[in-house]
């Protein structure tokens, strides 16, 4: 997601007000809600549409030196962020997948038991004396 496809806005909920920030390819897979990022709580939060979106709007010409706070601190706060909708950022969606091969893990296994019979030998050698 580009930076210009992010909408900077302000919720205006009385004490609770504060400037957000919203990512249009962060789906809560809930057409009923949305997820902003609050920057007095400085996290990104799940919020009814029905409740914000009546008291979202674009920032002002005079807040627009909020920008850059909200785009580093949106930054900080998806690093640990997994939505329910979709897959978290920095996670790859499907790495690698590590495969042994047969013989390798048979041989391991193979060795464990030479091991095992090893120690018990001894074990029991020394019970002897």
């Amino acid at each position: 997601m580009s930076e210009k496809d992010l909408w900077y806005g302000y919720l205006n909920a009385g004490t609770k007000s504060t400037p957000v920030l919203l990512d249009p390819g962060l789906s809560t897979g809930n057409s009923k809600t949305v997820y902003l990022f609050n920057l007095e709580r400085q996290r990104i939060l799940e919020y009814s549409r029905e409740i914000v979106d009546a008291k979202l709007r674009s920032l002002r010409p005079e807040e627009q030196s909020l920008v850059a706070s909200l785009q580093s601190g949106y930054a900080q706060a998806k690093v640990g962020f997994s939505p329910r909708g979709g897959r978290s950022f920095g996670v790859p969606e499907r790495g690698p997948v590590a495969r042994r091969r047969r013989e390798e893990t048979i041989a391991e296994a193979e060795e464990y038991d030479e091991d095992t019979e090893e120690i018990a030998a001894l074990e029991w050698a020394s019970t002897d004396d």
